[in-house]
């Protein structure tokens, strides 16, 4: 054996420098193009929701509003102690058959059944044929907010007899007692009327069931005068409720003064990639002025 000396290198050092960099870098790109969260609710006529400081952020202003709300503050008590409110009214979606439709049925906290009750189409131009069938898609979404993300689905299949709707004709959700849920309508594109201009009106029954909760302090009643350039602040652990005039929804889009907390996490995960950066750093260089061990190179 024959034992030859080795010059130190600095490329490990040099090596771990560049990652050092290029970590700070995807940490600066990434935090640059972070928003400010978004998202807005659809709360159905006399509903309400209760905006826990468990699951939501406590700088939250409300940026737009299509009709009137009530915003109050209440006392934190368990739910089995809160009265329940049940809400019924009908409402109807227009849609093109040939095309289908995605609508948002409305954001609840609670309980909702639909009832598809009456479906009328007629035609824009000439004799089309009658709708034989309508094949309807319901879903369930849970992703308000910091909540943990969850979604649920249910197939429904009509046949269409003068107007009337033959099947399972109701559809409900499962009670949420602190989760803000969306659900969404699909119809799908009816097949072979591609060709024929008509319009059809869906029939819609709701029965809403939520909290009622008891207001502490000041009761804030907006309307729809709320815009981006003179937004409502709201405040921590907030009820609103839904009191719109000449509608069945009310739309209020609310921003928050920072980005979603599973954005931000990510945010936490790069830091932690410069943080082993800077110890891979620091290891190269200690390595490179006190080891030894590699300056001897052994072979045959």
């Amino acid at each position: 054996m024959v034992g030859k000396e080795k010059k130190k290198t600095v490329y490990p050092i040099i090596i771990s420098f560049l990652i050092f960099v290029l970590s700070i870098v995807l940490v600066y790109v990434y935090g640059s193009s972070l928003q400010n969260y978004e998202t807005e609710l659809t709360l159905p006529r006399n509903s309400s929701i209760y905006l826990h400081p468990s699951f939501s952020p406590d700088d939250m202003t409300i940026t737009q509003l299509t009709n009137n709300i009530k915003i109050f503050q209440t006392q934190s008590q368990p739910l089995h102690q809160v009265p329940v409110h049940t809400s019924t009214f009908q409402t109807k979606f227009e849609f093109n058959p040939s095309t289908g439709l995605t609508k948002l049925c409305g954001t609840i906290q609670g309980a909702m059944r639909i009832v598809f009750d009456q479906l009328e189409c007629k035609c824009i131009h000439g004799l089309c044929p009658e709708l034989q069938e309508l094949k309807v898609k319901l879903r369930t979404l849970t992703e308000k907010f910091n909540q943990a993300y969850e979604a649920h689905e249910q197939k429904i299949d009509f046949q269409v007899r003068r107007s009337q709707l033959i099947g399972d004709s109701e559809f409900e959700t499962s009670p949420a007692f602190l989760e803000l849920a969306d659900v969404i309508l699909d119809i799908e594109p009816q097949k072979n009327i591609s060709e024929y201009r008509q319009q059809c009106v869906l029939s819609l029954n709701y029965t809403i069931i939520s909290r009622q909760y008891e207001s502490v302090g000041e009761i804030h009643e907006l309307k729809a005068d709320i815009t981006e350039s003179k937004p409502f602040k709201i405040p921590k652990g907030a009820v609103i409720e839904a009191m719109p005039t000449q509608a069945d929804f009310v739309l209020i889009q609310i921003k928050t003064g920072s980005p979603q907390k599973a954005t931000i996490d990510g945010m936490g995960q790069l830091s932690s990639i410069i943080l082993l950066g800077v110890i891979q750093f620091i290891y190269s260089i200690v390595n490179y002025l006190y080891c030894d061990l590699d300056k001897v190179e052994l072979f045959e």
